[in-house]
């Protein structure tokens, strides 16, 4: 009679051990996993809706044969690195634009009337991106924000229409 009692008091403190190793794994691992994902996704959050793509009959528009694709990007009032554009078609391209400049020469950014800026204004800034490699010309773009270095999830997607000429 006096192992069955042994046995279960064994049985007893393993399964304590067992319970508090997988309270300290927790502790150690996952719960800071999380709230590093939980602080990311909340920057991407806050930017949400801040961004969209301009389609007044003349701001953004696809061109099959001057070859040549065309999105005008409205910024709201967010706080953002840059925008990333993808334009969609049998064959996607990406790219991302920082307020430090745009390092792909097939992409054309008009300017005006902001000076030397890459990415729309904060507060209702426009600017027009023209991807004109004279091989291919898109029918969608997808329109997202740079924060803290990393593309958010959340883009806008937009099916261009012709250009009227």
């Amino acid at each position: 009679m006096n192992k069955k009692g042994v046995s279960t008091v064994i049985a007893t403190v393993l399964l304590l051990l067992l319970t508090i190793a997988s309270i300290a794994i927790l502790i150690a691992f996952v719960i800071p996993f999380v709230k590093d994902n939980l602080a990311e996704s909340g920057n991407c959050s806050d930017v949400f809706g801040g961004l969209e793509v301009v389609d007044n009959g003349e701001g953004s528009c696809y061109d099959p044969d001057e070859v040549f694709t065309k999105v005008r990007v409205r910024r709201g009032n967010i706080d953002i690195d840059g925008v990333y554009l993808v334009f969609e078609n049998a064959g996607s391209e990406s790219f991302e634009i920082s307020e430090d400049g745009n390092p792909n020469p097939d992409i054309t950014i008009t300017t005006s009337p902001y000076g030397g800026a890459y990415i729309p204004k904060k507060g209702g800034g426009e600017i027009e991106y023209t991807l004109g490699d004279g091989v291919n010309y898109y029918r969608e773009v997808l329109v997202g924000a740079i924060v803290n270095g990393k593309r958010c999830g959340n883009p806008v997607h937009e099916t261009l229409k012709l250009c009227i000429n």
